[in-house]
């Protein structure tokens, strides 16, 4: 790791780029950094404020302990503000035409994209994708799950499991399973079932930093992955290797907790803010191509009534779906209809401020039974609804 990072810093002839978080991965890479004497530009989103503050609180180490002067940036990656400036269908449609339509669907919540590519050259970036493979991350939390159901779980989970056509997800499960039977043939075993998943599937499709360049992956150099499978389950969940090399690279920041995923909620830009809800309504309204069957398409729009009220909803589902149907309106021309608005205003159609009360489950539920009937019969929802109904 220390000699990647000389390597990478002797090369390129400047300090190179770290995104800083407050978790494992990065700051493991940014010890060796240290410790291989090549200070990088350190840059950390604060979407999260958590994340800012341990960053924040490493830099200061640095220059408490070791007299150094880290550049440090903080930012906002997903700041409303920024994000809300081009809509989402054109937010989407550029990401696939730069990618394309490789690239997250998770990033249809940040700035735009360029439309035309960079004029300058690529500055050089260090990730730490990968650092999974050594703490047993998809390792089972579920005493009694076995290794292929947990693999199963978290390759099929991009969406809960009712929003998934049956098709396509036994589709999945099927060529899960084939990659689990691979990895039994070339002796695999045991929970390094899910370690060899992970790195066939999580690193070599989903991983962002496979898709920009001067993105340098440390964690995936061979030697390191082959120290990652000589590691046993209860080394991996205690953070072995983590807490090892940080301790030996930058002692001082041992004591520094890594941030988890409970760290409350992030300031970014959700899915059907801005324009979101009447896009994603739009796209349910006019996109019926193939490459949307994989999705029960009421399960979506159950998923966008409550984003309209400006309510919690599913935003994976709705991320994912956005991404499907703008691919659709491009790959499938076909299968695109005439916009009518009847989705948007099915949706729109009750306000937060006449929402029908909540059902009175404990009191009296013959009344509950009336009361919703009633509902029904008088609002233009309740009347769209009875319409669908067989």
């Amino acid at each position: 790791i220390t000699n990647t990072a000389a390597g990478m810093s002797d090369l390129y002839g400047k300090a190179i780029t770290l995104g800083l978080s407050g978790g494992k991965d990065s700051r493991l890479i940014a010890a060796s950094l240290i410790a291989a004497e090549r200070m990088p530009r350190f840059s950390t989103s604060d979407d999260t404020p958590a994340e800012g503050d341990v960053a924040a609180e490493l830099m200061q180490i640095l220059r408490d302990k070791r007299g150094l002067q880290p550049d440090h940036k903080l930012y906002k990656a997903g700041a409303p503000a920024n994000v809300l400036k081009v809509g989402l269908r054109d937010r989407t449609v550029r990401l696939q035409r730069l990618y394309d339509f490789q690239f997250p669907s998770t990033y249809t919540v940040r700035p735009a994209v360029q439309e035309r590519l960079p004029r300058t050259a690529v500055s050089a970036g260090f990730s730490g994708a990968a650092g999974e493979l050594c703490t047993g991350y998809w390792y089972p939390k579920v005493e009694g799950r076995t290794p292929e159901e947990e693999s199963l779980l978290h390759l099929t989970h991009a969406v809960p499991a009712t929003v998934a056509a049956e098709e396509s997800a036994a589709a999945e499960r099927r060529r899960i399973t084939g990659l689990l039977d691979h990895a039994k043939d070339i002796g695999v075993h045991g929970l390094h079932l899910i370690d060899y998943i992970y790195l066939v599937e999580r690193v070599r499709r989903w991983y962002t930093s496979a898709y920009v360049i001067g993105r340098v992956t440390p964690f995936l150099s061979p030697g390191f992955v082959a120290a990652t499978f000589g590691l046993t389950a209860e080394q991996k969940r205690d953070r072995l290797l983590h807490t090892s090399l940080i301790d030996r690279f930058v002692p001082e920041w041992s004591n520094v907790p890594f941030v988890s995923v409970a760290t409350g909620r992030s300031t970014a830009t959700r899915i059907w803010d801005g324009d979101g809800v009447h896009a994603i309504a739009e796209l349910l309204d006019t996109v019926h191509g193939p490459i949307t069957e994989v999705f029960h398409r009421q399960k979506v729009e159950n998923a966008l009534m409550p984003a309209a009220r400006e309510r919690q909803s599913a935003q994976r589902t709705l991320q994912q779906f956005t991404w499907l149907a703008v691919a659709s309106e491009q790959l499938e021309p076909g299968g695109v209809r005439p916009a009518t608005g009847a989705t948007y205003a099915l949706i729109t159609a009750l306000p937060t401020e006449s929402k029908p009360p909540r059902p009175a489950v404990y009191a009296k539920p013959e009344l509950n039974i009336r009361s919703w009937l009633r509902w029904l019969k008088r609002t233009r929802v309740g009347k769209a609804i009875r319409r669908r109904l067989p």
